[in-house]
């Protein structure tokens, strides 16, 4: 498909019958399946039906509670950073880290939890993970932290 034409017409349907033909009841399932696996990685999983970006937009249209978004944005998160970095973090690249924090914006739009995702994000550069770091899921001991300060479950 061209860039365009992920777009067209209901392309949320798309994704979840894209899902559903791998055996999967949701994108969620599907998702947890892979995990730390980049969005575009698992977009070509499924045949390049869709945009990796709908991918994590039918994700979070999933989180109908604020643990759920919590848990969804650790999740973006640990992808966006296994993109970005492949081969691990890396203190000196502000190039990638704005690219990838600029992908992760979308959760804070479409989550209405900006401050709190912000602030996650700016206690990873502030207060960098060792160089070659790389979250292999959402459970990832950095991710658990940095959310357990910024976006406690308790409110």
């Amino acid at each position: 498909m061209k860039r365009l034409e992920y777009w067209r017409g209901d392309w949320s349907s798309r994704a979840l019958n894209a899902v559903l033909d791998r055996g999967c009841q949701t994108m969620s399932e599907f998702l947890s399946r892979f995990p730390g696996r980049p969005y575009h990685e698992l977009a070509a999983e499924l045949g390049n039906v869709v945009a990796p970006l709908q991918l994590l937009y039918v994700q979070l249209s999933e989180a109908t509670s604020e643990t759920a978004m919590r848990s969804a944005a650790m999740d973006c998160l640990c992808r966006e950073i296994n993109e970005a970095f492949p081969r691990g973090w890396v203190r000196s690249g502000p190039k990638s880290w704005s690219s990838c924090s600029a992908r992760f914006r979308s959760v804070a739009h479409a989550a209405s939890y900006a401050d709190r995702i912000s602030d996650v994000q700016v206690s990873l550069a502030k207060q960098s993970p060792p160089d070659g770091w790389l979250p292999r899921d959402a459970d990832d001991p950095v991710l658990v932290e940095r959310f357990g300060k910024f976006w406690p479950l308790n409110g």
